[in-house]
């Protein structure tokens, strides 16, 4: 088997290493999010469902220069995944044709193209439930949750950093820091709300990229992270969508 690895570089991880791993079983809070790869498996990025059927993720887990539109791509979700049985495969259906050499001169890299969604041939959301979209303007300061697959981690289940914060706009993206490693992009920045007696995540955002870097470090904003704004991308993908099924 291809030994896999998340796409993009690594990046920073600030002030502490607070990321706690966590076994999101199914109809848990955090279950809806898996890893998405090629047929290949020679590299990954995280993904999560929004509805019964499909995912989101980084467009450049196709490739930084690569065409998305009609790709497969596999979802695995649950427990160990990748080696575990609840996978599906995927078509995109939706991307907004992010190209990292022809965006690289444009505020935040462009990266709130760097988005793609998938139709899902079996719809795990069905099991595993899927993530709450939520609107509300993006506030610098505020604080936030952020969830993934990062490289440097087992893939036994996802990882979360408990407290992080935006800072920062920059075009029509945000720069956090949350901490990231390589298979964190497509992760969902999150936060988490009332709902009756109980917390429900609502996703906020979704992790882009980051700036090369190992260590752990005080936060600098040359090296902060990029997210979308899930308000940029709902009413593109909103057409796809079925949420009165769950």
């Amino acid at each position: 088997m291809v030994l896999m690895h998340g796409v993009t570089a690594p990046a920073a991880v600030f002030e502490n290493d607070d990321r706690v791993a966590i076994i999101a079983a199914p109809g848990s809070p955090l279950s809806p999010v898996g890893v998405v790869y090629p047929a290949s498996k020679s590299h990954y990025a995280t993904g999560f469902l929004v509805d019964r059927c499909h995912v989101l993720t980084v467009k450049h887990v196709v490739g930084d220069n690569e065409p998305a539109q009609n790709r497969k791509l596999i979802f695995s979700i649950g427990p160990r995944p990748i080696k575990g049985k609840r996978t599906a495969r995927g078509n995109v259906v939706a991307d907004r044709k992010f190209m990292s050499r022809e965006s690289s001169h444009e505020p935040g890299q462009g990266r709130f193209r760097d988005w793609l969604l998938l139709r899902l041939d079996r719809c795990l959301g069905d099991e595993f439930g899927f993530l709450r979209l939520g609107f509300d303007p993006l506030v610098v300061g505020q604080f936030v949750e952020s969830v993934g697959f990062p490289r440097d981690r087992p893939l036994v289940g996802p990882t979360i950093d408990p407290r992080c914060s935006v800072r920062a706009w920059v075009g029509a993206t945000v720069l956090h820091d949350c901490a990231s490693r390589q298979g964190n992009s497509g992760g969902p920045i999150f936060r988490r709300v009332k709902q009756g007696s109980s917390d429900v995540i609502e996703v906020v955002a979704m992790h882009s990229a980051g700036v090369p870097d190992r260590g752990v470090r005080p936060f600098d904003y040359a090296f902060s992270s990029i997210a979308i704004p899930i308000k940029t991308i709902e009413p593109l993908i909103r057409p796809y969508l079925d949420l009165n099924n769950g």
